[in-house]
């Protein structure tokens, strides 16, 4: 294998990490390691949210530089789970080309949930934290129902590729005055408390406390941009939701 297509997949291999969740740092040293263990001599990696750039040398004073430019994110942990184990087999025993690609198109091209499971799921998680954050049965049961229509307008907005800040204003508008409404309605009790129980979909918890641990394994730059991102993302949803209350908030 080339060091070129041998670079190209294990930046493959740390694009796909970083965009299932996990933190700069763990990304760095799997394309360290894997680009060490094909014969590097000099390996050179810099990763922030946004982009990847990796520079090797060659045992022969050959240098190789490529970039992977990051556009969106989609937390899958199992997948991350099935690119380490991937990633410890290469340094273990490193696969020829044809492997490594079947390998890692195995892994790209795994089972993922379908709409239809995610949308239950959300709306479940939903009703279980208006319940948790002290909501009536009536609360969980308008939640639940709110928490599935969130994930598919979620999904819709995925597939229109609109920006994601957008999106959660958008989504977290829709679910305040839905909310309201039915409070105001006497479907609802308590409509703070389900939009408390949808709007916990949609924080960034994963990015904020990847941004933390960047931070502490001296990543700063990483660590402060993903930071930025989760707390910008936070504003946009509180700025939904408090567009709805100024809407509708005469209702209740």
């Amino acid at each position: 294998m080339t060091t070129q297509r041998m670079l190209y997949l294990t930046m493959e291999i740390g694009k796909q990490m970083l965009v299932s969740g996990a933190e700069v740092a763990r990304v760095e040293d799997t394309i360290t390691r894997i680009c060490t263990a094909y014969g590097c001599r000099a390996v050179e990696v810099f990763t922030i949210t946004s982009s990847i750039v990796v520079t090797v040398e060659t045992a022969d004073g050959e240098t190789n530089t490529q970039t992977r430019r990051i556009r969106s994110y989609a937390t899958d942990l199992a997948r991350l789970d099935r690119l380490n184990a991937l990633s410890r087999q290469i340094c273990a025993a490193p696969m020829e080309e044809a492997e490594l690609r079947r390998q890692l198109d195995d892994i790209l091209s795994g089972r993922s949930y379908g709409l239809g499971i995610r949308t239950l799921s959300s709306g479940l998680a939903a009703g279980a934290f208006t319940i948790f954050f002290g909501g009536s049965l009536r609360d969980m049961a308008v939640s639940l129902l709110l928490g599935m229509l969130l994930r598919l307008c979620m999904a819709g907005m995925e597939r229109l590729r609109s920006n994601m800040m957008f999106a959660n204003f958008v989504v977290s508008f829709l679910i305040g005055l839905l909310a309201i409404l039915s409070a105001a309605c006497g479907i609802g009790q308590h409509y703070e408390k389900i939009i408390i129980g949808n709007i916990m979909l949609l924080i960034s918890g994963v990015a904020f406390v990847n941004s933390l641990r960047d931070i502490i394994a001296g990543d700063i730059m990483a660590g402060i941009l993903r930071l930025c991102e989760a707390v910008v993302l936070a504003v946009f949803l509180a700025a939904g939701i408090a567009a709805a209350i100024l809407l509708a908030g005469g209702m209740v």
